[in-house]
């Protein structure tokens, strides 16, 4: 049997530090932006790192802040309501998404599922025009999600 981590006040505090860990948006350190066909080292921005839309130069993560609270409030909600099923990421960059949903699963005693990371190694493929643009519609919808839709920027 699992404990939900939002309920043990020692696991919500190393999870919360953890995501502050992965994101580095406590420990403010320079970022990457694309300009002129070059990267440049640009000053720390906090809103563009609770974004995730900037590109840390030593963060474990692009993710952001808000989106590492939804995933592990996700992971969360999944646990929580019995649904079966290891856990993914896809487009691991430096893992912090996956290190994350390996910590909500040791702080609520879960041996049995498994977190597994995945990675192309050369980035997206081209978007293929021929191809239909509409969005894929959300077949599950946890607590703290609010979209209709998978669509996200690509």
């Amino acid at each position: 049997m699992t404990m939900p981590a939002s309920n043990n006040s020692d696991a919500r505090r190393y999870l919360d530090l953890l995501r502050h860990a992965l994101g580095r948006d406590r420990f403010p350190d320079a970022r990457y932006e694309m300009s002129s066909g070059s990267l440049q080292l640009m000053p720390f921005g906090p809103a563009l790192r609770a974004q995730g839309r900037d590109w840390p130069l030593e963060a474990v993560t692009m993710v952001g802040t808000k989106r590492l609270e939804n995933l592990e409030n996700c992971c969360c909600t999944v646990l929580e309501e019995g649904i079966p099923g290891d856990f993914v990421e896809t487009g691991v960059w430096r893992g912090g998404c996956g290190i994350l949903m390996r910590a909500v699963l040791a702080t609520t005693g879960d041996e049995i599922r498994k977190v597994w990371l995945f990675d192309s190694f050369a980035g997206l493929p081209k978007p293929d025009a021929s191809r239909s643009q509409r969005p894929m519609p959300c077949y599950y919808r946890c607590a703290s999600c609010s979209h209709d839709s998978l669509e996200g920027p690509l």
